[in-house]
């Protein structure tokens, strides 16, 4: 179904497939609006895309982006790697703390 072997996919009817989370919640609360996935108002779907990309940008992005890889470096440092990972991380636990957001 999923050419990259992803999870979930969603298999639309005559329509071709969704997938990635983000993408089917949007599609399904579009679908049926009486019952909503990603939030009912406009403030908590705004919300909901904001925890998203803050989670892409803070976190996702120094582990997807290490560097500028082998053949761009000329040496790899892994402490820089660490670096770049501690500071994402603690600011985005720290930043949901802030919002009522729990880290356990």
């Amino acid at each position: 179904m999923n050419l990259w072997g992803e999870t979930p996919t969603l298999a639309l009817e005559g329509k071709g497939y969704l997938s990635e989370t983000a993408s089917i919640a949007r599609y399904l609360d579009q679908q049926f609006p009486r019952r909503k996935i990603i939030g009912n108002s406009p403030l908590e779907q705004g919300q909901g895309t904001m925890w998203e990309n803050r989670i892409w940008i803070h976190i996702l992005y120094h582990i997807i982006h290490q560097g500028l890889g082998p053949k761009l470096e000329l040496t790899h440092n892994p402490r820089w790697d660490k670096h770049c990972w501690r500071p994402s991380t603690c600011h985005s636990c720290s930043h949901g703390q802030n919002h009522g957001i729990s880290k356990d």
